[in-house]
């Protein structure tokens, strides 16, 4: 497979240098989605050329795993590396089984483009959401449907799970953030978090907070349990499409527009690096498990590797 490694060292904005940087070129079109392996040495990503790639962390080489005649805007990878979904323009949630290479479940229900995708703590639930407003909760092995959440007015923009399973987030252009009891369908809290839209939201490894962004540049911070907002940081004039924390808890990552990244700790809300090289919108980030790597992938078609420590 034709692809470009490259490795540049770059310069934070606070004035001290940060550790090399690893480019990886190959997707011909805007990179949405990427997911570390369990062990931290593939990386999985999708992109609007339709194609979902695994990426050697150490070499830098891919191989394409599926090449879809529609744009993808969202991926996921099971804890334990075994189930990879992903969904996109085609309204489809695919089901692909890693160790044989094949997909085992395509999923249809959504009756527009599929914009986002989780997978449960145990593997066993995939959520799903999009442009018809729904979020369809899907049995992972059997592949039938389980249930359909309704309640927001805009497109369902970004999923996640709890760590312990039991609760959804979700996050949608309607600006509010809402969390599920995944096992009766009903909402817990409806929090105004963003006022033209949340793009991303992200529970702390922990389970006990929840982080969002979007429209406008305003990380909020809720209490997952209460619902009570606890933080609230401004983080420019550029909206944030993507958000990450670090497997130990102890930052989180958020980026956006304007192409920069942007480290913050997580107790005192200041920035930590400010990581630059992406010339477009990041529109998705990763921690590796070791928390020593965040991947981050743009609509400048790459996907860079940072090394931070």
């Amino acid at each position: 497979m034709k692809h470009r490694l490259a490795i540049i060292v770059c310069v934070l904005l606070l004035g001290k240098p940060c550790h090399a940087q690893t480019v990886l070129t190959g997707h011909g079109h805007y990179v949405s989605a990427v997911a570390f392996s369990p062990d931290g040495q593939s990386l999985y990503s999708g992109s609007w050329d339709g194609s979902v790639r695994r990426w050697d962390v150490r070499t830098g080489m891919d191989e394409t795993l599926t090449k879809q005649s529609d744009w993808i805007y969202t991926l996921a990878l099971s804890r334990d590396g075994k189930l990879l979904v992903f969904g996109g323009f085609d309204r489809t949630v695919h089901v692909w089984d890693v160790a044989v290479g094949r997909e085992v479940h395509s999923l249809t229900g959504h009756k527009l483009p599929v914009h986002a995708v989780a997978l449960s703590p145990d593997g066993k639930t995939i959520a799903s959401g999009g442009l018809d407003k729904t979020i369809q909760l899907w049995n992972a092995k059997s592949g039938q449907p389980m249930s359909t959440l309704n309640g927001h007015a805009e497109m369902i923009a970004s999923l996640c799970f709890a760590p312990d399973g039991k609760t959804l987030a979700s996050g949608s252009k309607d600006g509010t953030v809402r969390l599920w009891d995944v096992s009766t369908g009903e909402v817990r809290h409806s929090l105004s978090a963003q006022q033209f839209g949340v793009y991303a939201v992200s529970f702390t490894p922990d389970g006990k907070h929840l982080a969002s962004v979007g429209n406008p540049a305003i990380i909020r911070v809720w209490e997952a349990d209460s619902g009570r907002m606890t933080a609230e940081i401004k983080a420019g004039p550029f909206p944030l499409f993507s958000l990450a924390f670090s497997p130990d808890g102890q930052a989180f990552a958020a980026a956006g527009h304007d192409g920069t990244i942007r480290l913050w700790n997580t107790m005192s809300g200041q920035v930590q690096k400010t990581l630059t090289g992406h010339v477009e919108n990041v529109s998705t980030l990763a921690f590796s498990p070791d928390g020593k790597t965040l991947a981050s992938g743009s609509y400048d078609n790459s996907i860079r590797l940072w090394k931070l420590e």
